[in-house]
């Protein structure tokens, strides 16, 4: 029996509430499909991608794409490993209007967008996983040592700070 491939080639297929094909399909672009599509991470109307090789594709509104300026590339970043969490800051709430990943690297986090790259929050790591209030100002996060940690998002000020019974995450 031949065994199925996942698709990962950066293809884009929206379906509405009825589980019906919304048209167009899309592509992330060419470094999506040589290498693969590892992660992704979808709000409201969007998503941003990351593939093998550690790029950071967005779509920052499905309802308003355009398939020759609609994929965004961030801004590279050179990472050798893959980073330990990522979340996503919605254009809405951020300063540039443009969409915002922060990604848990080593033990601080790194801020990308198309224009540049800014670390954050040095020695608040390594993190586990990270999670962005509805409205852009917070960030929930759960450290290697088994701190629950609420930060503003600009990694200013911790807000709450919590030693939880476990180290680890399901």
């Amino acid at each position: 029996m031949a065994e199925e491939r996942e698709r990962r080639d950066g293809t884009v297929y929206r379906y509405n509430i009825h589980a019906k094909l919304i048209e167009p399909s899309f592509s992330l672009g060419k470094e999506c499909f040589e290498q693969s599509v590892v992660d992704c991470v979808f709000w409201g109307n969007g998503v941003v991608c990351m593939n093998e090789g550690f790029q950071f594709f967005s779509v920052p509104d499905f309802s308003s794409f355009d398939s020759d300026k609609g994929v965004v590339k961030m801004a590279d970043l050179g990472l050798k490993d893959p980073p330990l969490c990522m979340a996503v800051i919605k254009p809405k709430y951020t300063m540039s209007g443009n969409v915002e990943v922060l990604l848990g690297v080593g033990d601080h986090v790194l801020l990308v967008d198309e224009d540049g790259v800014q670390q954050l929050g040095v020695g608040v790591g390594p993190l586990q996983k990270m999670v962005v209030s509805r409205d852009g100002k917070y960030l929930a996060s759960f450290n290697h040592d088994g701190r629950l940690l609420v930060i503003t998002s600009n990694f200013a000020s911790i807000i709450f700070e919590y030693s939880c019974e476990t180290e680890r995450i399901l």
